[in-house]
C-alpha cells in the first residue's frame, strides 16, 4: 500500500510540478502585462470569483472524493454511477442559479461600465470551475489520482498560456477582460477533456440495485462539505478582498506576487493531498486506524522536508527573484514573501489536518474550527492591514493556515488516539520515555 501510494504520489507531485511552472509564467506575464495596480484589480475579481465557486460546487468534489471511495471499497457500483450524476447535474443547476443572481444584483448597481464588464464576464468562469473540480473529485474518488488532475493541472494552464501569449498580435494594451476571456476559453477545454475522462474511467454499472436517494438527501449530505470548504476559502482569500478594501489595487498587486510565489513551494502539499484523500476514505471504511496514521504522518514529513530547503532560499532571496522575474516595481513585496514562506514551512507539518477530517466523515468539526478560525483572522486583518499593510495580511493568513491546522490535529487525537502531525508518535514516544526515566 505504502509503496503504491508513493508511487502515485511521485506522478501527482510531478505533475503538480509542472502546473506550477505553467502558472509560474502565466503570472509573471499577468504581471508585466498588467502592471501592479490592474493586476490587483483582476486578483480581487478572481478572490470573488472563488467564493461563488464554493457556493456552485456544493462541497461536491470533496463530498464525491469520499462517497465514491467507500463506495468502490464496497463494490457498490451502481451507487457510484449515480453518486456521479447526481453531482454533476446538481452542480450545474447551482451554478446557473448562482449566475442568474448575481446578474440580478449587479443590474440594481449602476456600476462604471469598466467595472461592469469584467464582473459579467467573470461569471462565466464560475459553472467551469465548478465542474472542473467535480469531475476531478470524482476520478480522484475512483483512484485515478493523477489522472484526475490532468484537465486542471496541465491542459487548461497550457491552453491559457498559448492564448496569452499570442496577445501581442491582437492586442496592444492589455486589460483584464481579455484575461478572463482567455481563462474561459482554457477551462470550457479543461471542462470537456475531464468529462471525457471520467467517461472512460466510470465502472460499468454494477449487478446491485442502487439505493434510492432524492436530490435534498445528497444536497444534506454534501452541506457539511460546502461550510468546510467555503470556510477554508474565505480563509485564503479574505486577505486579498480587505486589502481591497483597506488599501488600494496597487497594494493587491504586490500581494499578488507573494502570494504566488508562496503557494508555488507550497503546491506540493497539494498534490499529496490529492494522493492520500481517497486512500483514508477508504482505510476509514476498513476501520484501519493505525494504517491512517503512518500515511498522513509520511505525508506531513515529506512536505515539510520538501518545502524547508526551498522555502529558505526563496526567503533569503526575496528580493533578487521578486525584481529579476516580474520587475522592480513589484519590489515592495518582498517582506510579505518571507512572512508567508515561513509560514508555509510551518503550515507543512499539519497541513492535511483539514482533509483528514473531511474523509473521515468529520467535516462539520472541520467547518466549526475553520469558521472559528476565519472570525480570527478577518480581525487580525481589520488590526493589522491599516498598520502594516501588506505584511500585516500575510501575518493573518499564516495565523489563519497554521492555528486551524493545529486544532485539528488535536481534534483527530482526542478522538480517534492518533496523532497525524509531522512529528506523529515521536512526541508520545519521548514523553514515555521521560515518564519512565521519572
Amino acid at each position: 500500500m505504502i509503496k503504491q501510494l508513493f508511487k502515485s504520489g511521485a506522478l501527482s507531485i510531478g505533475v503538480k510540478f509542472g502546473y506550477l511552472g505553467l502558472q509560474f509564467i502565466i503570472g509573471v506575464i499577468l504581471a508585466r502585462y498588467l502592471g501592479p495596480t490592474s493586476l490587483g484589480l483582476y486578483a480581487v475579481t478572481m478572490a470573488l470569483v472563488q467564493i461563488g465557486v464554493v457556493i456552485a460546487q456544493f462541497g461536491f468534489p470533496a463530498y464525491l472524493v469520499r462517497i465514491i471511495a467507500v463506495q468502490l471499497a464496497q463494490k457498490k457500483y451502481s451507487e457510484i454511477n449515480l453518486s456521479i450524476s447526481n453531482g454533476l447535474k446538481l452542480v450545474s443547476f447551482l451554478s446557473f442559479l448562482l449566475i442568474v443572481f448575481i446578474v440580478l444584483v449587479v443590474s440594481f448597481f449602476d456600476l462604471n461600465p469598466n467595472q461592469e464588464y469584467p464582473i459579467l464576464l467573470s461569471l462565466l468562469l464560475i459553472p467551469l470551475l465548478s465542474l472542473e473540480a467535480t469531475t476531478g473529485g470524482i476520478i480522484r474518488g475512483l483512484g485515478f489520482v493523477t489522472i484526475s488532475i490532468m484537465p486542471g493541472h496541465i491542459i487548461r494552464p497550457t491552453i491559457f498560456l498559448a492564448l496569452l501569449l499570442s496577445y501581442p498580435l491582437f492586442f496592444t494594451n492589455v486589460t483584464a477582460k481579455e484575461v478572463i476571456i482567455s481563462n474561459a476559453i482554457a477551462l470550457s477545454f479543461s471542462v470537456l477533456i475531464g468529462l471525457y475522462l471520467l467517461n472512460n474511467k466510470k465502472p460499468n454499472v454494477g449487478i446491485n440495485k442502487p439505493e434510492e436517494s432524492s436530490y435534498r438527501d445528497v444536497l444534506t449530505k454534501a452541506l457539511p462539505f460546502l461550510f468546510l470548504a467555503g470556510a477554508q476559502v474565505l480563509n485564503y482569500q479574505v486577505d486579498i478582498i480587505m486589502l481591497g478594501q483597506l488599501t488600494s489595487a496597487l497594494e493587491v498587486g504586490y500581494y499578488r506576487i507573494a502570494i504566488q510565489l508562496s503557494d508555488g513551494i507550497g503546491g506540493v502539499l497539494l498534490a499529496i493531498s490529492l494522493v492520500i484523500a481517497p486512500q483514508i476514505a477508504r482505510l476509514h471504511a476498513l476501520k484501519d486506524w493505525s494504517r491512517i496514521q503512518q500515511i498522513v504522518v509520511i505525508a506531513h514529513r515529506a512536505g515539510f522536508l520538501i518545502l524547508l530547503p526551498v522555502g529558505v532560499i526563496i526567503s533569503l532571496y526575496s528580493e533578487f527573484f521578486i525584481v529579476n522575474i516580474f520587475g522592480k516595481e513589484y519590489e515592495s513585496a518582498s517582506e510579505s514573501l518571507i512572512l508567508l514562506v515561513i509560514g508555509k514551512i510551518i503550515y507543512a507539518t499539519v497541513g492535511f489536518a483539514g482533509i483528514v477530517m473531511s474523509m473521515l466523515g468529520r467535516a462539520g468539526a472541520a467547518t466549526t474550527i475553520a469558521l472559528v478560525t476565519l472570525i480570527a483572522n478577518v480581525a487580525l486583518n481589520i488590526t493589522l492591514i491599516p498598520i502594516y499593510g501588506i505584511e500585516g495580511a500575510a501575518i493573518a493568513t499564516i495565523f489563519s493556515q497554521v492555528i486551524v491546522n493545529s486544532i485539528g490535529v488535536i481534534y483527530i487525537y482526542r478522538l480517534y488516539k492518533i496523532d497525524i502531525s509531522a512529528l506523529g508518535s515521536w512526541i508520545h514516544r519521548i514523553t514515555a520515555a521521560l515518564w519512565t526515566a521519572r
